[in-house]
């Protein structure tokens, strides 16, 4: 071999060993991302891994919570409370009660049980070391009586203490409560007249479904208003079906067997209150429509203004009476709406506290009675379409200034009459350019019934008129039946 070829291939071997060093050296230029020390797809190299060393939870605090079998209780039951959480040491448990509501609490397996011996609030708190909770039970007597005036009794409509008795003499007024109890009476009065009320238990809401004529169905003055078959949680409301004209009562007493009344704020979507005469009051509406007029056959739940706010779920109070007018009528010279409107009733002389109560809506039927007084009697003017506009944009001024901008005034004419419309108009119109901007007039469709006044069915047209126009004039949608 010459010297030209040995230093050739002497260059070509050194270029070679030259490449080999620099790729060792540079492992990051290999494309497959191993090393040169891995052994590919043999599962024998070693692997990178991204597993730190695993570190064992905190222990969690220790919980207790106590639950009583019921919130409620009856005095000689037994009741069960039971303990659960995680942590603390069940053997250590202790408890404290309530001094004089139960004897010792016996330690079971799960928890404590205790007799109740006495009523009122009963608390029972577990304790396990630094740990603790508790629980309150209700303990009612095995038989409650409540009076008028207690604080929980929610009173509908205008009514009025006196002495140790609460007088409930409006159509539509009475009481609503809630309880805990197996049954519920009330000892009932009648003042005057024959009074029926009507009695809703829960979710009731027809007014015929279950009447209590105190002539005749009370038992030692007291009326059974609702059984059931063992105590349980119930509202109950109690509504005068008949107007004062013709019946007066009072509430002495409620008693509730095995149980006792609850808190109570009933829940209305809206405050209806209705000024009028025998049409709100809904004389003669239950007779047959060929029968001849029937005061006795009234059911004041069942006027148009009374079928409405049931549709509407509205708290329904009324001022009316058979026979009166705005300010005149034909029949007395004593008594108008434009002067009784803030006493209790219309015959009472007690003023009412206008401010107790604040309507969404006031409807006024007012003057059908005045109309009819055309040639005056009984010592009353007779009509005059200017005086009655008058008086009229007067007592609704006046109850503007007690209820506010946000009442809204429905002033009705119709039913029993064909000359009032204009009028009302006027008077809404006149009370619009004052400032009370919130009133309608509404003609209602006109009776049916034979020689009387309208019958149910005639109440039934009216209140969709009604319905209709409350709806529209508050931006609500109509309720379905």
């Amino acid at each position: 071999m010459n010297v030209k070829k040995l230093l050739s291939l002497l260059l070509v071997l050194t270029m070679l060993f030259s490449f080999a060093a620099c790729h060792l050296e540079n492992p990051s230029d290999n494309t497959t991302g191993q090393t040169p020390n891995d052994n590919i797809g043999d599962g024998t190299g070693d692997q990178p891994s991204d597993k730190t060393e695993d570190t064992p939870p905190a222990p969690s605090a220790p919980t207790m919570t106590i639950t009583p079998s019921s919130p409620y209780a009856l005095v000689g039951s037994m009741m069960h409370f039971t303990v659960s959480g995680d942590g603390f040491d069940r053997e250590a448990l202790t408890y404290t009660v309530t001094e004089g509501m139960t004897n010792s609490p016996i330690t079971t397996e799960t928890g404590c049980k205790a007799r109740i011996i006495s009523e009122g609030e009963l608390t029972v708190t577990a304790i396990s070391g630094e740990l603790s909770a508790s629980c309150t039970v209700t303990a009612f007597p095995q038989e409650s009586t409540i009076t008028p005036d207690n604080e929980w009794i929610y009173y509908l409509g205008r009514t009025e203490m006196s002495g140790e008795k609460m007088l409930i003499n409006n159509t539509a007024a009475g009481f609503e409560i809630k309880f805990y109890g197996q049954s519920v009476s009330a000892k009932l009065r009648n003042e005057g007249g024959d009074s029926v009320f009507a009695v809703f238990v829960d979710d009731e809401t027809d007014p015929t479904a279950h009447n209590i004529r105190l002539s005749t169905d009370l038992v030692n003055g007291k009326a059974m208003l609702a059984q059931f078959e063992e105590p349980g949680f119930h509202t109950l409301r109690v509504q005068k079906i008949t107007e004062e004209q013709i019946s007066r009562a009072s509430l002495v007493e409620i008693t509730i067997e095995k149980g006792g009344l609850l808190p109570y704020e009933p829940a209305y979507d809206l405050k209806i209150e209705v000024y009028g005469d025998s049409i709100t009051a809904a004389y003669g509406n239950l007779r047959a429509e060929s029968e001849p007029d029937d005061q006795k056959k009234q059911n004041g739940l069942l006027s148009y203004a009374a079928i409405a706010a049931t549709r509407l779920r509205a708290e329904y109070r009324t001022f009316c009476q058979s026979g009166i007018g705005l300010y005149t009528n034909p029949y007395n010279a004593t008594r108008w709406m434009k002067d009784t409107y803030a006493n209790v009733s219309p015959s009472s002389n007690t003023p009412w506290d206008m401010q107790s109560y604040t309507p969404d809506v006031v409807i006024i039927n007012v003057g059908t009675n005045d109309i009819w007084a055309q040639n005056g009697s009984t010592g009353n003017q007779p009509f005059n379409a200017n005086d009655y506009i008058e008086h009229y944009v007067t007592f609704v001024t006046n109850l503007y200034k007690e209820y506010g901008e946000g009442t809204t005034f429905i002033l009705c004419s119709g039913m029993m009459e064909t000359g009032l419309a204009s009028s009302i108009d006027r008077v809404a119109n006149r009370l619009y350019e004052q400032g009370i901007t919130e009133v309608y007039s509404v003609v209602l469709p006109l009776r049916s019934g034979y020689g009387g006044h309208p019958c149910l069915a005639a109440h039934k047209a009216a209140a969709e008129v009604l319905l209709a126009a409350i709806c529209e004039a508050r931006g609500l949608e109509i309720p379905e039946e």
